[in-house]
């Protein structure tokens, strides 16, 4: 074998390699696409029982200012205490997963990256490297997206555990003014509830759209394997 008919050889070896790795990559992103879609479809159900809850707490605390149950607005301090509790622990862990995210989005656009410019430094057709530039192009916008869920969902945790913190510190305080202090806080609780429930609408259709471009990416796989 002369030195050019090596030198092809080699470069069809590492190009059959580079699109056996992107198949694996791809194979990933959908199952991770699909397990997204998954959580979000059962954390949107439980952002609306959340609302539904919160809702209801303004409600009782309105009904029993009016038959001035105190022992009852003791009985609700503990129960949105414990609610709280809940919540600001769930907004750590969403805002821990969205970190994660976007390290995941970090490396994907990484590698797009890499795989348009190897397209183009090869001279693979152009309908190939048409294909590598839009994939970086969705990854660039995906990573955008995932670095903005992350920031809202680090604001939100701030928001849940400084409402947390001013509501324990209302504990064994009946007076007027600390009641319309609750009946506030319980009124930021809810629309805090309702910025879950659209973030979370937002994140499915964001993750649906991944996973079409996903798919997509693997009928371009199999394709430029014929």
């Amino acid at each position: 074998m002369n030195r050019t008919a090596a030198l092809f050889a080699a470069l069809a070896a590492l190009t059959a390699h580079a699109q056996s790795a992107q198949q694996a990559r791809n194979r990933r992103d959908v199952q991770q696409d699909k397990r997204e879609l998954s959580r979000n479809r059962a954390e949107y159900a439980g952002d609306r029982v959340d609302l539904a809850r919160a809702r209801g707490y303004a409600q009782r605390l309105q009904e029993l200012r009016a038959a001035g149950n105190m022992e009852g607005v003791a009985a609700l301090d503990a129960e949105v205490s414990r609610f709280l509790a809940g919540e600001r622990a769930e907004s750590q862990r969403e805002a821990n997963r969205a970190a994660a995210e976007v390290i995941r989005s970090a490396g994907e656009t990484a590698g797009a990256a890499g795989e348009a410019v190897a397209d183009a430094r090869t001279g693979r057709a152009a309908g190939v490297q048409a294909d590598s530039r839009r994939d970086l192009r969705d990854d660039r916008r995906d990573l955008k997206d995932d670095q903005r869920d992350l920031r809202a969902e680090a604001s939100a945790r701030n928001r849940v555990t400084g409402l947390a913190a001013r509501w324990s510190g209302l504990a064994g305080k009946m007076d007027p003014s600390s009641l319309d202090a609750r009946a506030a806080i319980l009124g930021e609780v809810a629309r805090e509830q309702g910025r879950d429930l659209r973030r979370t609408a937002q994140e499915h259709g964001e993750d649906q759209r991944e996973l079409r471009e996903d798919r997509r990416e693997q009928r371009e796989d199999r394709r430029q394997r014929k």
